[in-house]
């Protein structure tokens, strides 16, 4: 097992900026907030809001730990749930945001994956940041042929699974528990994915994982 790893090279995040695929908290609802004069605070609301809606919320989404549930809408009509990846016998989730260079360099990669998954009926799901009309566009611009599913500000999907960087990706196994998580890009790291994921979604083949992969380097940032 991979197991979680720190990226030496990742960048850190500035005083200001929200660990939630690095927008800053000027750009979000705080998740902190005190009540004043016995009412609730911003925060405490948000809260609230994310446990009415069925979100489980998560300060260490770590393998072997269950997957936080998540319900999301898919570019081109229809939902994903955290269900429709455990069902057919697992699968991978992909964090990502349009405007980093890193999650891009992944995306435009690692078709074969997706390919291969798709082909033993395995879920392969991108979560972007931003609206529909901003991931359909970058989908369209970088001719991406896997699920990419949105996820909106305030980032419930995101936050459920304590992504602090992107790309993260998590590979979800039969019985719903995070199998792996591997953040940033490590070439290395995300080739030998190939046995873990054949592992845990009991494929038939080690899947190939990246496309052109002398082309990329040897590391990148989140």
């Amino acid at each position: 097992m991979l197991g979680l790893r720190a990226l030496p090279q990742r960048e850190v995040l500035r005083r200001g900026e929200d660990p939630a695929l690095g927008a800053t908290r000027r750009e979000r609802r705080p998740l902190e907030g005190k009540a004043e004069d016995g009412q609730a605070g911003e925060g405490e609301a948000s809260a609230r809001d994310d446990a009415a809606e069925g979100f489980m919320t998560s300060a260490a989404a770590v393998p072997g730990a269950a997957a936080p549930d998540f319900d999301l809408p898919v570019l081109g009509g229809s939902y994903r749930e955290l269900r429709d990846l455990v069902h057919p016998g697992g699968g991978i989730l992909i964090f990502f945001k349009t405007t980093c260079s890193t999650s891009t360099l992944l995306l435009t990669h690692i078709g074969p994956l997706a390919d291969a998954l798709a082909a033993e009926e395995r879920e392969f799901l991108a979560v972007g940041q931003g609206t529909e009309e901003e991931l359909a566009s970058y989908r369209d611009q970088h001719a991406l042929r896997f699920p990419i599913a949105c996820d909106k500000e305030p980032y419930r999907a995101s936050r459920a699974y304590a992504v602090t960087t992107v790309p993260t990706l998590f590979v979800i196994d039969g019985a719903g528990r995070i199998a792996e998580r591997v953040e940033g890009f490590l070439k290395s790291e995300v080739l030998a994915l190939g046995p873990a994921v054949e592992q845990a979604l009991a494929l038939g083949d080690v899947p190939p994982v990246l496309e052109r992969a002398d082309e990329m380097p040897d590391a990148k940032p989140g």
